[in-house]
């Protein structure tokens, strides 16, 4: 129930299917302030602990916010030499219309993205090896 505690865009993140979770478990993500709601539905969820392998997809199926048509995020972690690597892909469309693709690819989208990016970074570069 505490995914992304640490980014400061992200207000809160619920799970609203139960657990175990894994392909079609639903939650809800509320950003910013509190402003946009966004309920999203899993894909793909991959959990290889022997092989330090983890993937997950999600696809947003309905946002309070016009303009969104798509949006979907795929994470996936893989080991490395040493530690691990972070994938983190975001798919986004949104309609031809200049006024929309400005909002959301403008400073304020682009501010949004980086906090989490930064967050994120901060976030697992503090984290203790495992013993």
């Amino acid at each position: 129930q505490h995914t992304l505690d640490w980014c400061r865009a992200i207000k809160k993140i619920e799970f609203v299917s139960p657990p175990p979770y894994g392909v079609g478990t639903q939650r809800r993500a509320v950003l910013g302030p509190g402003y946009v709601t966004l309920d999203e539905d899993f894909f793909d969820w991959t959990e290889d602990p022997a092989n330090g392998h983890y993937r997950n997809g999600f696809r947003v199926l309905r946002a309070n916010v016009p303009g969104i048509r798509r949006f979907g995020e795929a994470t996936e972690i893989l080991p490395a030499d040493v530690g691990c690597r972070l994938r983190w892909t975001f798919a986004l469309e949104l309609p031809t219309s200049s006024r929309v693709v400005t909002a959301f690819s403008g400073p304020a989208s682009s501010t949004v993205y980086k906090t989490i990016e930064a967050d994120t970074l901060k976030h697992f570069a503090n984290l203790e090896p495992a013993k």
